[in-house]
């Protein structure tokens, strides 16, 4: 059995929310409201509950017993179009590794930014983690 909660795609933190808004807008002084935050922080729980919908365990690594965490960063568009990704940190098992990529391209398109979100990209780091339940 595997756990695939939404929990496992936490994403980013508020002040890495706003250093990221900060780098994809180009405006290094650049502060959001209390809405533009609101907003943010709502697109981010989305996207931690679109991706976990899309995640799935490799059937070969359960059975290998491999867990691990992939850290994945990407950038999408207002539109929800993601522009570019990469594994930023790998979980040591390219099985792992591949099910994230398969993740980020089966939930592709993203949602929307809200209309509260002024940034045209954000840049996001999400880490995903794989953990077999015991028992």
């Amino acid at each position: 059995k595997t756990d695939t909660s939404s929990s496992d795609a936490v994403v980013n933190n508020n002040k890495e929310q706003q250093a990221s808004q900060k780098r994809t807008t180009g405006s290094a002084n650049s502060q959001m409201t209390g809405g533009q935050l609101a907003a943010q922080q709502t697109y981010f729980s989305q996207l931690a509950a679109i991706l976990a919908q899309h995640k799935r365990y490799p059937r070969a690594s359960r059975r290998r017993g491999e867990e691990g965490i992939v850290k994945l960063f990407f950038i999408v568009d207002r539109d929800g179009e993601v522009l570019n990704y990469r594994i930023s940190e790998s979980s040591g098992s390219k099985r792992l590794d591949e099910a994230v990529i398969k993740m980020l391209n089966k939930a592709s398109p993203l949602p929307a930014f809200p209309a509260d979100m002024t940034q045209q990209q954000l840049e996001v780091n999400v880490p995903i983690a794989f953990r077999l339940n015991a028992g």
